[in-house]
């Protein structure tokens, strides 16, 4: 088959368009085929055969496979534009390791085949080009420029595979795009699109710079993923990271489905240097660390269970709700607001110079809080078995009350509820009760609005010789002289 022009040189006394190889049973190597046909090279064998060939180089508008694998050591060349590559289901185009395949013009592979680049291949694109048959790469993928579609699977597996979206080009997947094995999709000033979805595994790794990217549904196993300056990510579906890691900075990243994504089994997700992220149908985390600087973060119902949220450096987390289990927060400068209801459990919550708003409700069981320098706001509370230390003299825990009349129930501290430390308990309207077994060692301020009822004592302080004045009401400040031991 090979060291042939088939059909004739344009500059030969007699052309043909159209011409067909029938390829014997069995394999079969040669060097280098030009298809020279104007319209249409066949390539057609009654059984499988295997050809390998150093060079194919296409000048026609059609190039047809059947019962063919067809094997690429050195070049595969498509300069032709428009050319289209068909491919019965026993058929297959191979770039093989050490080979390249460039196409220039573009082309269209169409049918029911594979192509393949092997590891150690390169095909590069600087054409449109679209991709109507499953493709597998374990060398490299090069959208140099243009579009490059893919109507059928993609698969991406092995340490040296690589898809390379460059500046100015663009891919589409409009069905599932996998990518395992050590693997990587890479991306610089492109544009990623995948609406069939995006799975990765295995160490598979992403790594983004000024990329636009768009993926329906995402989700992640041992994976790593770097979203850098300038990338903007909208994911329609949601996200499922599992014992992954991504890192986000001064990008943008939008998580729009109506399910929660989620971060399972020691997954990470980082947020630096300015980076936003939403996550609008809610984020589920277990067993998972959340570690953000310099971050904006936006969530539905913010859910982590046996987890850790670190913040630091000015972000800011606003969520409508929060639902925290056996969970560690530790933030340094910075904000925390729920505008819906906030409940925890065996918590460990530590605020430093930060500020945390709670809209509605707050419930707390068997946590434990730690303010410096910080304030805390809630409308209403209900907290038992919590202890909330209030170390310094400007931190601040404030029943806000939301305006409610004198008798109207807005706090509850059951058995166990413990403010202690030099800051102040602040109550601002509505009625707080006091259940036995609570205890205020802290400073505490009423407003002519508030009220408090005791179910044992008013107000149990045992030390008063830390805070001066102990309690201040209406203007008017009790001092440790007039109140009595016990």
């Amino acid at each position: 088959l090979g060291d042939q022009s088939f059909c004739l040189d344009a500059g030969d006394t007699v052309a043909t368009t159209q011409g067909r190889v029938s390829l014997a049973e069995g394999a079969g190597a040669g060097g280098a085929f030009t298809c020279n046909c104007v319209e249409l090279c066949q390539l057609h064998s009654t059984t499988q055969s295997t050809v390998s060939l150093t060079t194919y180089e296409n000048r026609g508008a059609t190039n047809d496979f059947q019962g063919t694998i067809l094997q690429i050591t050195v070049n595969f060349l498509n300069t032709i534009a428009g050319a289209i590559f068909t491919f019965d289901a026993s058929s297959a185009l191979e770039i093989h390791s050490g080979g390249t395949a460039s196409f220039t013009a573009a082309a269209t592979f169409t049918g029911s085949g594979v192509f393949r680049a092997r590891e150690g291949s390169t095909v590069s694109f600087s054409s449109a080009s679209t991709f109507q048959i499953a493709t597998e790469v374990s060398g490299q993928f090069l959208v140099e420029s243009e579009q490059v579609s893919f109507e059928e699977v993609v698969t991406l597996t092995g340490s040296n595979a690589l898809m390379d979206v460059r500046s100015g080009s663009r891919i589409v997947a409009s069905r599932t795009v996998t990518v395992s094995s050590s693997s990587e999709i890479r991306g610089t000033s492109g544009t990623m699109q995948f609406d069939g979805g995006l799975s990765m595994a295995s160490s598979s790794v992403m790594s983004l710079t000024s990329t636009t990217v768009s993926v329906s549904t995402w989700s992640m196993s041992s994976s790593t993923v770097t979203i850098g300056t300038g990338t903007a990510m909208s994911v329609s579906g949601g996200a499922q990271l599992d014992a992954s890691t991504m890192t986000l900075s001064s990008s943008t990243s939008t998580f729009t489905s109506v399910q929660a994504s989620t971060l399972t089994n020691g997954g990470t997700i980082q947020g630096r240097g300015g980076c936003n992220m939403q996550f609008t149908g809610g984020l589920q985390t277990t067993s998972s660390t959340m570690d953000l600087q310099q971050s904006t973060v936006g969530c539905g119902h913010l859910q982590m269970s046996s987890s850790t949220l670190s913040a630091s450096s000015s972000t800011t987390v606003t969520a409508s709700q929060v639902t925290f289990s056996q969970t560690t927060v530790q933030m340094t400068s910075a904000s925390f607001t729920s505008s819906g209801t906030m409940s925890d459990d065996g918590g460990s919550l530590t605020f430093t110079t930060s500020t945390i708003v709670v809209t509605s409700t707050f419930t707390s069981t068997s946590s434990s809080y730690s303010l410096t320098g910080s304030s805390m706001t809630v409308t209403q509370h209900t907290i038992t078995s919590t202890t909330i230390t209030l170390t310094d003299v400007s931190s601040q825990f404030l029943l806000d009350g939301s305006g409610a009349g004198g008798g109207s129930l807005v706090g509850s501290l059951a058995s166990g509820a413990v403010f202690s430390g030099l800051g102040f308990l602040r109550h601002r309207t509505g009625l707080l009760r006091l259940i036995a077994g609570s205890t205020i060692g802290c400073g505490m301020q009423l407003s002519p609005s508030a009220q408090i009822v005791r179910r044992a004592r008013a107000l149990q302080q045992t030390d008063l010789t830390t805070t001066n004045p102990a309690v201040t009401a209406c203007g008017n400040s009790i001092g440790a002289t007039t109140v009595a031991s016990g």
